[in-house]
């Protein structure tokens, strides 16, 4: 019997791998039949799995657009995780490049298609339809793009989109528009977040009927109460949906929204789920209007409307513990401090445990306190302390944005600090020094004030600054010298990286854009400028070394330096500084501060650009020459001036 089980285990293996047959041939002798079956049914699957990665390899290689729908099938099988199927492209695409193990990402089936050329070393391009073809030929898959000169055209080339958008072999939920010629397109130039040559279109969104099962309240971290409708789950353009912001209580009325009512939902640009309306006819006498509660889901206070405000707020302000609960995740947040480790799961666990309460109970943990805590290990543990430790290094400006304040986010944070240079100053500076700041408004202006008079904050702040925050420290500043200047990069920088230049700039009140317009003020180009170079100049836009950016960052009055170079520069004439020529015009800056009352280090700078401006016209007339601007220049061409003119004049 041991021969028979040995000939026909060796018959049945050998089938499938002789390595297999002879690793196992001895050790069979020893098993049952079924035993012999499950190795060999292991055989067959190893042979399987090799054969399907040869599949899976050659099909990885081929274009997707001319692969036939069995190739494509038989792909996304292979590429199977074992996991649900995903729904939501966008989603999948984001959560795939996240990936830790680049192997996973390795299986997805993720596609570049390039739509614009940023910067290239080849010369400049004429057209986005020349940017598109250059893309094709270096080999990047691109959309579909259609020239035209017709509006009639347009709308049909439009409507021929949106009828066959479930045909492209990827989600679509619009069409975009863009001038042609890219010297018109630099002429249009930049808003701060978008091109002024393009415009969105958007399709109609995808729209589904569901349920209304309740309408919830949703407590943030500012106190803003928002109602939530909780729907029966629905896929809406291939995201499952059962929830969906309702914004406000006139927003339910205006609707007439009912709780068991049958409603039309959609996605707002295809991402935010929201509520289009009831359908009535539909209304069963199940259906109960909804009102607005009294009290706050905290349970603690009542809710109230400020102002004209149509969003209602809990009247316990920071007391309410949801709001705190909020305000918490948010300071330990990208959009905070970026603590890493300390997300809404993490915040939740510890304000259960009791463990806090406030954002300066954080960095009273203790390890003991961590590691007893359920599912905590040591690596969890220690990382959220160094995460904890190391924020309190964090920018002042990242700091005051994480507090919480109403109206401050991250930019208008970065401008209070450049302006005041410190947090302390901003919350005690008077209204009417915050009113002077251009970009500060009102709301602004009455939330500092009433976030900074509560006793409780006062108290937050000087805990903070015991911990070891920079909240008193004085952030060295151009004190807005650069305020409002826009540059670009490009090029290799040798003694900066781009992240390094930027923030050096910002520091100094300037703002980093991407591409070149008619309102950039300077580039800023090191070795392989490339196609930004070539714009530049047939633009005008002052053009700077990294050894011209160095000096900029190395001298006291650079902004005025920088505004005579750039007033220059439309002459035709290249302007070069002395150490005496900037000591000098500084003097002049120093007489312009004394002359006029209160003028302030903000609006000096505007003060001295007006000078500069009303000086361009006595400049060196002849084009191409060089001037360097010393003391003798200064004296000469603005010294008289200074002294003689009213100079309040200048002052906006």
């Amino acid at each position: 019997m041991k021969r028979i089980k040995n000939l026909l285990s060796f018959v049945l293996i050998s089938f499938f791998s002789v390595n297999i047959c002879l690793a196992y041939a001895e050790k069979i002798v020893y098993i049952d039949m079924d035993k012999i079956m499950q190795i060999s049914k292991a055989g067959k699957d190893a042979i399987s799995k090799i054969n399907d990665q040869k599949k899976l390899d050659y099909l990885s290689q081929l274009d997707k657009k001319e692969m036939t729908p069995e190739q494509l099938k038989e792909l996304k099988e292979l590429r199977n995780e074992g996991t649900s199927e995903f729904i939501n492209a966008r989603n999948a695409a984001a959560g795939s490049l996240r990936q830790k193990d680049s192997n996973i990402t390795a299986k997805r089936d993720l596609r570049l298609l390039a739509y614009q050329l940023i910067e290239h070393d080849q010369p400049t391009t004429e057209s986005y339809s020349d940017q598109i073809a250059l893309l094709k030929d270096l080999g990047f898959s691109t959309n579909e793009v259609t020239i035209t000169k017709d509006l009639k055209n347009v709308e049909s080339e439009l409507k021929r989109i949106e009828e066959n958008r479930n045909s492209f072999s990827y989600q679509i939920d619009g069409a975009v528009l863009k001038v042609n010629s890219s010297s018109t397109q630099d002429e249009l130039g930049f808003t701060s977040k978008a091109p002024r040559w393009a415009i969105a279109f958007k399709f109609s969104a995808e729209e589904q009927t569901t349920k209304l099962l309740d309408i919830k309240l949703q407590v943030g971290r500012t106190g803003a109460i928002t109602p939530v409708a909780v729907l029966e789950p629905v896929n809406v353009g291939g995201a499952l949906v059962s929830y969906a912001t309702l914004h406000n209580p006139d927003e339910i009325k205006r609707k007439d929204l009912r709780i068991n009512d049958y409603v039309i939902v959609r996605r707002a640009g295809d991402v935010i789920p929201e509520v289009v309306s009831s359908i009535p006819e539909r209304r069963e006498n199940s259906s109960k209007s909804w009102t607005l509660q009294k009290s706050c889901p905290c349970g603690e206070s009542f809710i109230e409307f400020i102002n004209d405000e149509k969003v209602p707020r809990c009247a316990g302000k920071q007391n309410c513990k949801i709001s705190n609960k909020e305000a918490l995740i948010f300071f330990g947040s990208k959009s905070g401090l970026d603590i890493d480790g300390l997300g809404r799961e993490t915040i939740e666990t510890l304000i259960n445990e009791n463990l806090i309460t406030s954002f300066v109970d954080l960095y009273y943990l203790k390890y003991d306190q961590l590691i007893n805590l359920p599912q905590w290990k040591e690596k969890k543990t220690v990382n959220l302390l160094d995460a904890i430790k190391e924020s309190i290094s964090s920018d002042p400006s990242r700091l005051l944005s994480a507090l919480g304040i109403r109206f401050i986010g991250k930019q208008t944070a970065k401008l209070l600090i450049n302006s005041f240079g410190s947090i302390e100053r901003v919350l005690n500076a008077k209204k009417q020094d915050l009113e002077n700041i251009h970009g500060i408004s009102d709301s602004v202006i009455s939330s500092i004030s009433e976030w900074s008079s509560n006793p409780s904050n006062k108290k937050l702040i000087q805990n903070l600054k015991t911990i070891g925050f920079k909240v008193d420290t004085l952030v060295k500043s151009s004190e807005g010298n650069l305020n409002g200047k826009t540059f670009v990069l490009t090029g290799t920088l040798n003694q900066y990286s781009r992240q390094q230049a930027t923030q050096l700039i910002e520091d100094l009140g300037g703002i980093v854009t991407s591409s070149v317009s008619k309102n950039t003020n300077y580039l800023i180009y090191g070795e392989k400028p490339g196609s930004k170079l070539d714009k530049a100049k047939k633009l005008n836009v002052v053009t700077l070394t990294e050894e011209d950016f160095v000096r900029i960052l190395t001298e006291t009055d650079n902004a005025l330096t920088l505004q005579y170079t750039a007033l220059m520069a439309t002459e035709g004439v290249e302007v070069t500084f002395s150490t005496e020529g900037i000591n000098a015009l500084a003097k002049i800056a120093a007489d312009v501060n004394e002359s006029v009352e209160n003028i302030g280090a903000r609006r000096l700078y505007t003060v001295m650009e007006r000078v500069f401006e009303e000086l361009s016209f006595t400049a060196p007339d002849k084009s191409g020459t060089s001037v360097e601007i010393n003391s003798e220049f200064v004296e000469s061409n603005i010294g008289d001036l200074s002294k003689s003119a009213d100079l309040s004049r200048y002052v906006l």
